[in-house]
């Protein structure tokens, strides 16, 4: 903490400044995730654990692939303009979760399930 205060006040150069900034929000993000997980009924914890939260980390992979067209500080279409481009990368992110995703991870655990049938049953009868 003291390291901290003393690159805010006294910065030797810009790109040190920034790496010890950087490194030391790092660290301080790896804390919190760290008290998080031993601490999961803390506030925070209950915060992260939420329902809410929890439906946008299943959606993250889709709202990962859809968040580009819509938040975009390049454009004036009105489709990137705040708060219609949120809800709009929200809207791909759960059709895209719904249509595709979803149905591709069930097809992928009835390939598992085959696939550990066959595994089973080719073990069972080398014995």
């Amino acid at each position: 903490m003291v390291l901290a205060v003393l690159v805010l006040i006294y910065p030797i150069s810009t790109k040190l400044s920034m790496l010890v900034e950087q490194s030391l929000l790092n660290l301080a993000i790896a804390l919190c995730i760290h008290r998080c997980v031993l601490l999961p009924s803390s506030q925070l914890g209950r915060i992260l654990n939420s329902r809410a939260l929890g439906s946008v980390g299943v959606l993250s992979y889709s709202l990962y692939l859809w968040q580009q067209p819509f938040i975009n500080r390049g454009s004036t279409a009105a489709m990137t303009s705040f708060p219609a481009n949120i809800a709009l990368a929200f809207a791909a992110a759960v059709l895209s979760y719904s249509l595709v995703e979803r149905p591709f991870l069930k097809l992928k655990q009835r390939f598992e399930s085959v696939t550990t049938k066959l595994s089973d049953h080719s073990v069972g009868s080398a014995s």
